[in-house]
């Protein structure tokens, strides 16, 4: 009887980190490159989601209007018009979902309160909305940036009221 092969070491948080916005998944190789090709042509964007340092190079993953997440793409900082990267570092969200994120992190939060389990918890936020509320806020440290428990409170409760 043959033995099952195991997976390397790492294999498990390798696959976790995999984005399907990183997988070409039913898309022709040559996409990007036609994009850039063309001149004269520009393609609007919804958002900038993520940020990147690859070789020296900055990218950042493009999320382009009428298109769907898992066509979003990584662009050199150079392809992007300043004013993206300027909403990208100081983002202004609508306040419906700021509200729709606040009202998320406040169960996920209370939820983990009230049960018994004392593991990490991981709370979801979309990233303009994360940084639109922390902007500023907290410490680094080795493992990244801390928070205090109240920053928290004096993230939420200017929102109190919009939330009804």
């Amino acid at each position: 009887m043959a033995s099952r092969d195991r997976p390397v070491e790492g294999f498990y948080s390798a696959l976790n980190a995999v984005s399907s916005a990183d997988a070409d998944i039913m898309e022709p190789k040559n996409k990007r490159v036609n994009r850039r090709r063309t001149a004269g042509t520009y393609w609007e964007v919804e958002r900038l989601v993520e940020r990147r340092e690859r070789s020296g190079a900055i990218e950042y993953l493009v999320l382009w209007k009428g298109y769907q997440a898992y066509e979003a793409s990584w662009e050199p900082e150079d392809f992007i018009l300043p004013r993206c990267i300027e909403l990208y570092w100081r983002p202004r969200p609508d306040l419906s979902l700021v509200c729709e994120n606040i009202v998320c992190f406040r169960i996920a939060v209370e939820r983990h309160l009230k049960s018994q389990s004392r593991l990490p918890v991981r709370i979801f936020l979309r990233g303009d909305v994360f940084r639109f509320l922390l902007a500023g806020k907290g410490f680094l440290g080795r493992a990244g940036c801390f928070l205090k428990k109240m920053t928290f409170l004096s993230i939420i409760s200017p929102w109190v009221g919009f939330m009804g």
